[in-house]
């Protein structure tokens, strides 16, 4: 099955999610902005880090250590246990870092997923592409799923969407439904008022959140819905996805 079929209700359901949660372009707006910066008591949501934080050792063609902190802003501990990162999966990752930097040089770092085609979907995101390599090997690391879906976003914001439970269930997925191709599918079919919605969503916060990819905006608008927008800053993204799936 070619991936423009695969999936194409439940890229309906993305579409519409999204649409609902940015009818309002002005309250929309006030969501993102309200996510992305510290409020007057000091507070904020931690996952602002996600997009931002970098250091000298930050490396776009890698998976540093920036990138491990930068997913625990996302509720992604670093730690013993279900639904954490496990130590041991680090120094797995570690021992793999030149094959994982190979698959993340293959993958462009400044195309949006709207803009991507059917062939450049099938060599990028599909199956047996580079980005499924890229997948499996932090999966054989020991990575949850969750956790490697964030880790990819954290890479490539542009193309690989933030999967957690809540925007699951905001968009009506199961924890079996294929993830990449459904949000491909809803930002590139019939998408033009998505994607001139979030633009516009995302010009009317001004410069708080210029530094965001459309994804990015769309995933927060999403979570923060979930939420009843007023998820304790402390939360964030939850990463309660049963870690045994394995579908991208």
């Amino acid at each position: 099955m070619s991936p423009e079929v695969i999936g194409r209700d439940l890229a309906a359901q993305v579409r519409a999610a999204i649409c609902e949660c940015a009818v309002d372009r002005d309250a929309a707006a006030d969501v993102v902005r309200r996510y992305v910066t510290v409020g007057a008591d000091g507070t904020g949501y931690t996952g602002r880090a996600f997009d931002t934080l970098r250091t000298a050792t930050s490396d776009p063609d890698a998976i540093t250590s920036d990138d491990l902190v930068a997913v625990s802003m996302l509720a992604i501990q670093i730690r013993s246990g279900r639904g954490a990162i496990q130590p041991e999966s680090i120094i797995a990752l570690n021992d793999r870092a030149s094959d994982a930097g190979a698959c993340l040089k293959a993958i462009p770092r400044n195309r949006e997923l709207h803009s991507i085609s059917t062939e450049e979907f099938a060599h990028w995101m599909g199956s047996g592409s580079v980005g499924e390599q890229l997948w499996s090997l932090i999966r054989e690391c020991g990575f949850g799923s969750v956790a490697t879906h964030k880790l990819l976003a954290r890479k490539r914001p542009l193309m690989f969407p933030i999967r957690d439970s809540r925007v699951s269930a905001r968009c009506g997925f199961r924890k079996e439904d294929l993830w990449w191709s459904n949000w491909w599918n809803a930002f590139r079919c019939e998408s033009s008022e998505l994607i001139g919605s979030l633009l516009d969503v995302r010009a009317r916060t001004g410069v708080v959140a210029s530094h965001l990819g459309l994804l990015r905006v769309a995933d927060i608008l999403l979570w923060m819905d979930s939420a009843g927008g007023d998820g304790a800053a402390s939360s964030d993204e939850d990463a309660s996805i049963d870690e045994d799936s394995d579908v991208v």
